[in-house]
């Protein structure tokens, strides 16, 4: 039979198969875009929580003067995530901008922009079909999980994260094409071989830096099999493999274990508090946890883009739990019934592998919940609804032949409704990051739970962070007696402050609404010495003393409480009065200078007050500085 001459082939039409592998990457193109675009309101947005310590606070980063030393360092003193706090170091070292939130964010745009394209790219090559890989884009880059992923500048750990493991996957799934064809074709083996030994080093570079990144990438490692195709078969005793399994794949665990060496070496022994859970509590959190990111992944609406809790722990959820195990099942059962579709297979394992850390299995002494943690689960939920969307819709077609629907029209217009909403979310979510005051009010109006951001939101509207904001001491009031009525009891005398703080239904009520790390002897002094300093800047005095003294009952030795309540001191002295409690401010006082020797304010004060009182010997060994030698102020 002879061979079609090339100008035969020129001339011939083009079928609707290579039209469509010609248009993908355009209509990815236009895809990625308009994604993008959806954020860029993000350009005109400022720093909020995490952002600060991220670009400002070295410390608390875990940074010092280069790039290389945030290897070296915990961030927040928690975390290892080098790769996220050198790209603020790096910047900064070589001066690239001015610090500006401006350009952070547009940093962030830019890495969504990259990830999304790379997402293109692996949708694609895993689904091998243009409108699921399409579709699939779509909904991936027009998640609202996006949000809080880009528009927060924090959220870039998951940004990196995915710019990693999203070509260690491309690398690894043409590694394994490529050694499979060097077993074929003998003829080219050495150059597929050395081609594959690149992309390998290539993929296992990837695998660690995205583990540097965010440690949720990990798992990902287990998708290697699927990936390369090793697959066992058990006869009798023996164990016989289809392909027989590449040395190469021992590269992958020894670039894991870079980083667990690495990170072991840096947090060493740190362990978090441990979680007052019962049995029973803990099997309940786990239905609550997979119900909270059944409605990230399904029903992304601004209040569940902004829960920051799953409840308190004192008010038993069963509806909640059942909802989240029941999904639990449903899952179960469609990767089961998908087990042998590989392309579906794979993006439900993806799925599993990274959400699976998030849904406290293992207890932790808070039970954030937050968005941003579906991020990289998202990628294999995208996939996987367009899989299964599109294989309905051929389905469908096939079945009902007189619809004259063709499938790609039909699967379009059932995902039209689900875009049209990730569409309007994501614009109405962009302004609520658009400063603290901002995101505080959408995280209390979402999450009554979360004492947090109820604290910090009052302490905001007396320092407003935004110019031009004048400060509302009266919301702040109403603001603060929400959140101590919430943690104490309403009308619970401050007196008893000090006493509930250590109690441990106090702990319990807390941490059910907390950070990682925050305790009651930390936290509780903040949120009281807060609300006394409203009253402190509304010069209402007994009110703050009142406030101050159960702070520093909480905590007798924190400085800062300490240095508020001897400046209110000072001033009530210089309006003293008649009724005026002499003896308070000498109490204070020496507190003051047994925590902090070198604070003038309260020498000089108590030396005053001393003196006032008739006490001058006192009042001459503060003057002489006595107590430094002593240690045990007069």
């Amino acid at each position: 039979m002879s061979m079609p001459s090339p100008e035969a082939d020129v001339r011939a039409p083009l079928s609707p198969a290579v039209l469509r592998r010609k248009w993908f990457p355009s209509l990815a193109f236009v895809i990625v875009v308009i994604c993008t675009l959806m954020q860029i309101g993000c350009l005109h947005n400022g720093l909020v929580i995490d952002d600060y310590t991220l670009v400002g606070a070295v410390d608390g980063r875990g940074c010092a003067d280069t790039a290389a030393s945030c290897f070296r360092g915990k961030l927040f003193n928690l975390y290892y995530r080098p790769m996220l706090t050198s790209s603020f170091r790096y910047v900064q070292t070589h001066h690239w901008h001015n610090d500006h939130p401006f350009w952070y964010h547009l940093e962030n745009l830019l890495l969504f922009a990259v990830v999304l394209s790379l997402a293109a790219v692996l949708f694609r090559r895993i689904l091998k079909r243009v409108l699921p890989a399409l579709i699939a884009t779509a909904i991936f880059g027009l998640h609202p999980v996006q949000v809080c992923v880009t528009t927060f500048i924090g959220g870039r750990t998951d940004l990196l994260a995915l710019v990693f493991i999203l070509p260690y996957t491309l690398a690894l799934i043409t590694a394994s094409r490529l050694w499979r064809a060097s077993m074929r074709l003998k003829q080219h083996q050495q150059s597929l071989r050395l081609r594959t030994a690149l992309l390998v080093i290539f993929s296992a570079a990837c695998l660690t830096g995205a583990a540097f990144s965010k440690e949720q990438t990990i798992p990902l490692m287990l998708l290697i099999p699927v990936f390369v195709g090793v697959r066992l078969k058990i006869h009798g005793k023996n164990t016989h493999t289809r392909h027989p399994i590449p040395i190469w794949l021992a590269v992958y665990p020894l670039a894991v274990g870079i980083y667990l060496r690495a990170s072991y070496l840096v947090i060493g022994h740190d362990q978090l508090p441990k979680a007052p859970w019962s049995a029973a509590l803990r099997v309940e959190m786990v239905g609550r946890s997979i119900w909270y990111f059944t409605k990230v992944f399904l029903f992304p609406t601004i209040t569940v883009l902004h829960l920051s809790t799953l409840g308190a722990w004192d008010v038993p959820q069963p509806s909640v739990e059942a909802g989240g195990f029941l999904f639990a099942v449903g899952f179960v059962w469609i990767l089961a019934i998908s087990r042998t579709d590989k392309r579906a297979s794979i993006m439900l394992y993806w799925l599993l592998l990274t959400i699976f850390t998030c849904i406290n299995l293992v207890p932790i002494p808070s039970q954030f919940a937050s968005p941003y943690r579906a991020e990289i689960p998202l990628f294999g939920f995208a996939g996987a609804v367009s899989w299964l969307l599109c294989k309905a819709c051929a389905a469908l077609s096939k079945r009902y032949d007189g619809l004259l629907v063709r499938q790609e029209a039909l699967a379009l217009a059932l995902l039209a409704p689900a875009l049209t909403w990730f569409t309007w979310t994501i614009q109405a979510d962009v302004p609520q990051w658009h400063d603290e005051m901002a995101l505080m009010n959408a995280e209390v109006t979402s999450d009554p739970n979360f004492v947090i951001a109820r604290a910090a939101y009052a302490n905001y509207w007396s320092f407003p962070p935004v110019p031009g904001v004048k400060p509302d001491y009266e919301r702040s009031l109403i603001a603060y007696r929400t959140c101590v009525d919430q943690l104490f009891g309403p009308g619970v005398p401050v007196s008893k402050y000090a006493e509930l703080a250590a109690a441990p239904a106090m702990v319990r009520t807390l941490k059910s609404g907390s950070g990682l790390r925050y305790e009651p002897s930390v936290y509780l002094p903040q949120v009281v010495r807060g609300f006394g300093g409203v009253y402190h800047n509304k010069q209402m005095f007994p009110e703050a003393i009142e406030l101050y003294s159960a702070a520093v009952q909480m905590e007798p030795t924190e400085p800062t409480t300490i240095s508020a309540l001897v400046d209110l001191c000072g001033r009530m002295a210089r309006k003293a009065s008649g009724s005026f409690d002499h003896q308070g401010v000498i109490k204070y006082c020496r507190i003051a200078l047994s925590v902090m020797p070198d604070n003038a304010d309260a020498r000089r004060l108590l030396i005053s007050e001393y003196r006032i009182t008739g006490q001058k010997a006192k009042a001459d060994a503060v003057f002489r500085q006595e107590d430094r030698f002593t240690h045990t102020v007069p």
